[in-house]
């Protein structure tokens, strides 16, 4: 599910600004962006995501944009500048008797000069940070709830849609069941086996192949399966994985019947299943 929110928080003239993005996708992957002062809470930062939210890429964005007091200061990395020093005066004294290579010149390699972060008080930065987080998830869940009413609304429809073909099916069942046992008969007496339609043990096989087209348990099954997803609907908890689980096991019921029932009238209304079907299935990826 997608959704955006921003908290800001404040406390001894440090103000933390917090950004945060969600995307759609199947599982939690968490992508944070952080200043070097407040990489020490990145462990506490994914954990307090993770107790709101379940499912998607989600991209934290946390940034001190205010402090009366300094966060980092300039340090000179001296070795290393002695080294540029050294390797430059050879470089000169060979190729530049003069040596009138800049202070500018020197100053600017990688890595000479490093912000380094002051030590801060940790525990008014992760409180402050605490609270801006806090103020950013709140906001973010606020919209993702706006796209899952809506969502849940369009699967409802769909289920609904599921309910009234399976009853078209059902309806059809006897039937299917009817005409297997007409045909198998049927094929007996065209190959010259009529005299043995009257043999108990042959009645036998053919009532027996005609239970095999019954397509009664996996109706039940699939009715069983459809008012667990709306009651998994309307539930408070994460519902994302039951409904892809249940997805998964509606489309197995459904590709048994049309293997079983030789009827055009149900495999045309169990094609328009599947399709209604994976509609859900799309959707149900993006529900937490």
């Amino acid at each position: 599910m997608t959704g955006y929110g921003e908290g800001i928080a404040s406390k001894s003239g440090i103000i933390i600004q917090t950004e945060i993005t969600s995307v759609n996708k199947k599982q939690l992957d968490i992508q944070l962006s952080l200043p070097k002062n407040l990489i020490c809470f990145e462990s506490d930062i994914q954990n307090q995501i993770k107790k709101m939210v379940s499912r998607g890429r989600i991209n934290c964005s946390v940034k001190i944009i205010s402090s009366s007091r300094p966060l980092v200061e300039v340090e000179i990395n001296r070795p290393l500048l002695s080294s540029y020093e050294d390797a430059i005066n050879e470089i000169a004294g060979k190729n530049n008797p003069k040596n009138d290579i800049s202070l500018s010149t020197i100053i600017t390699q990688p890595d000479i000069i490093q912000l380094k972060p002051v030590l801060s008080d940790n525990n008014l930065l992760n409180e402050i940070l605490h609270k801006s987080l806090a103020k950013a998830i709140s906001s973010l869940i606020k919209m993702k709830k706006k796209e899952g009413e809506e969502l849940k609304f369009d699967i409802c429809k769909r289920i609904e849609k599921l309910s009234n073909l399976v009853e078209i099916i059902d309806k059809r069942s006897p039937i299917v069941k009817k005409n297997y046992k007409k045909k198998l008969t049927s094929r007996l007496k065209s190959e010259g086996f009529e005299k043995l339609m009257n043999d108990e043990r042959v009645l036998k096989e053919v009532a027996l192949y005609g239970e095999r087209s019954d397509i009664t348990e996996e109706i039940v099954r699939i009715i069983s399966h459809l008012k667990q997803m709306n009651s998994h609907l309307e539930s408070k908890k994460s519902v994302g994985r039951a409904l892809d689980f249940l997805c998964q096991e509606l489309f197995r019921e459904i590709n048994t019947i049309c293997s079983k029932a030789d009827d055009l009238k149900i495999i045309k209304s169990a094609v328009t299943f599947k399709i209604e079907l994976e509609k859900i299935r799309e959707q149900s990826q993006n529900v937490e």
